[in-house]
């Protein structure tokens, strides 16, 4: 079928001759005798090839338009109007684009059309979007608007490269999230002030302007302030989580055990006499200043409960043990605890992460339904942001293990990660464990799974890509990545006509010198239902879906339509209100200390 479509030229051709002979008929009939004939015959052998010469030239106009839309560009827009009146008819279902779900019968033409060795002549395989256009154009005439319900989309990965649609798809979710009402959370490590723009301007066409939240390292002078550390359950989740930004591997575990014992302790202590913990405690208690603690801790015994007052004797024994520690080595098996916590508190980054009073709360976030965006400019703040990050996405881990543990949460809340391997720490998979019990759906974006494999191991990529139940795939540009999509659906069966031709000699025979002949045979052939250069190949803004364990839909997305918005630049306001605000000062560089340079705690000690 395929190649009667391709090569449809003989259908013109052929309705063309028909032509000619039905004229080259009339001209007889009118020319010469026609007694020999009754008129009704010489009338049904015109009509008969009038309808003959009419239908060749209708396949070949068929054929050619089905080749030109293999060939049709697949962007389109929609207006903030269409998502609200989706949303007003389908209040519990979120809008992906449009598409169909992808079948054998279009995996056989995409073989097909692939197995042309003329291809290039029919098929555009160099558009603007890149990739393949046609893909998605074999299923044109089954496309319809996809629209699933929103708590299917509980988990949801979206792989792509770069400029191939992660962000327009993830505005296109935030968008209908914030529309529908529901608390959004955004953590954007690097900072993409376009993303900034449009879930802000998202707000402000939803109403929910008000309740828009900006964290930025980039920005603090306009930033909301948010003390990531202020949920916890015990000493050693204070502790884990300042390990976790530490150094590790190699010879560095014994440092990082060591300071974990020094957080741990030192946490015990302020948890016990009710005092506040943030990230300038722990340094200075830790770096140096743990007599000070002792000291204060043993005026505040007094005033403690009964209850209380013994635990906290018992932490200030173990604070004193640590104290009295010799001092060269404890300086020494603290050096790399000392440039992470001097890092996050130096500077206007020290305000924001260390406010009397958080601007940010979570549970204020799903109760008042807000919508907050961590702007992290990892480019900028290089390791400080990936650690501000890593303990933002702890300390919303630890707030949804109490909703799963001890409440019943009535709503839902979405919690967005791009680049999300830039963030990740050891239990990171515990979030997707924990959250679906706690309300929250997690939508994760990410580029290559040599990424994750980087920032932990490739037995967390596979713990990550495991738990999630909905993937959607962009244009990847690794292999491994795509090979592990298209094994999800495994394999199918497709036609394949084999030719086969051949020409011989034959000296014995005196009648027959040479012989030749051509066959054909129809074969089935087992061929993967999606195969990995497809996903390599795909157009900006479209993708392959693998959701709930369904058949996978082939989709395309739209851009929102930016005249629809209300005409706002965030990003550039905070330009412009940041031009007067000198740069941030990190304190002094840490990146050459190693643990020789035991004069740097002194100097922090003063």
């Amino acid at each position: 079928m395929t190649r009667i479509i391709f090569d449809s030229t003989f259908l013109l051709k052929t309705g063309i001759a028909e032509l000619a002979i039905l004229v080259l008929w009339i001209a007889i009939w009118i020319f010469f005798d026609t007694k020999f004939m009754p008129f009704n015959i010489w009338i049904g052998v015109a009509t008969v090839m009038l309808f003959m010469a009419c239908f060749r030239i209708y396949q070949f106009i068929q054929a050619k338009q089905k080749v030109d839309s293999l060939n049709q560009k697949n962007f389109f827009s929609v207006s903030t109007d269409f998502l609200k009146n989706i949303l007003k008819k389908n209040p519990d279902k979120i809008y992906l684009g449009k598409g169909y779900v992808w079948e054998n019968k279009h995996i056989q033409n995409y073989h097909q059309i692939l197995a042309l060795p003329e291809r290039k002549k029919y098929i555009d395989l160099e558009s603007k979007a890149g990739g393949y256009e046609f893909v998605h154009n074999l299923g044109l005439d089954d496309e319809k608007d996809i629209i699933v319900p929103r708590d299917e989309m509980q988990h949801t990965i979206i792989a792509g490269t770069t400029r191939v649609g992660k962000t327009r798809l993830i505005e296109l979710l935030v968008y209908q999230l914030i529309a529908a009402g529901e608390p959004v959370i955004v953590i954007d490590p690097k900072g993409d002030a376009d993303l900034l723009n449009s879930i802000y301007a998202a707000c402000v066409d939803c109403g929910k302007e008000k309740d828009f939240k900006y964290f930025s390292l980039a920005h603090t002078g306009n930033s909301s302030t948010f003390n990531p550390l202020s949920n916890y359950g015990s000493a050693s989740d204070i502790a884990d989580r300042v390990a976790s930004i530490m150094p590790s591997g190699g010879d560095s575990e014994p440092f990082v055990k060591f300071s974990w014992q020094v957080l741990e302790t030192i946490a015990s202590v302020l948890i016990a006499i009710n005092e506040p913990i943030n990230l300038e405690t722990l340094q200075k208690y830790s770096l140096g200043g743990m007599q000070e603690l002792v000291d204060l801790a043993k005026e505040k015994l007094s005033s403690l409960s009964y209850e209380v007052r013994g635990y906290a004797e018992k932490c200030i024994e173990r604070l004193e043990e640590q104290a009295s520690h010799p001092k060269d080595h404890f300086q020494k098996m603290i050096t790399s605890l000392g440039p992470v916590l001097t890092a996050l508190n130096s500077g206007d980054a020290g305000r924001l992460l260390n406010p009397e009073e958080s601007d940010i709360h979570w549970q204020d976030v799903l109760e008042e339904k807000k919508v907050c965006y961590f702007y992290l400019a990892s480019m900028l703040k290089g390791q400080v942001a990936e650690n501000v990050g890593k303990m933002v996405v702890q300390d919303f881990l630890y707030f949804i293990g109490e909703l799963y543990a001890f409440s019943n949460p009535s709503g839902r809340i979405n919690l967005i990660i791009d680049e999300f391997y830039n963030v990740m720490f050891p239990g990171y998979v515990d979030i997707l464990n924990k959250a679906g019990g706690a309300g929250v759906r997690v939508f994760l974006a990410m580029q290559t799974t040599s990424d994750i494999i980087t920032q932990s191991s490739g037995s967390m990529a596979k713990q990550i890509l495991g738990n999630i139940n909905n993937k959607i795939y962009l244009r990847v540009p690794e292999k491994e990545l795509a090979e592990e999509f298209c094994g999800l659906f495994g394999k199918v069966k497709i036609h394949k006509i084999s030719r086969t031709r051949n020409v011989g000699a034959d000296a014995k025979s005196q009648n027959e010198l040479f012989r030749s002949g051509y066959a054909e045979r129809l074969e089935e052939e087992e061929v993967d239902l999606i195969n990995p250069e497809m996903i390599m190949h795909l157009p900006k803004g479209q993708a392959f879906a693998f959701n709930q364990a369904r058949d996978p839909y082939k989709l395309r997305f739209p851009l929102i339509d930016r005249t629809t918005l209300p005409k706002v630049d965030f990003a550039e306001s905070l330009r412009e209100l940041d031009k007067d605000i000198s740069p941030i000062n990190l304190g002094p560089g840490w990146a050459n200390m190693d643990g020789a340079e035991i004069e740097w705690v002194e100097e922090i000690k003063k």
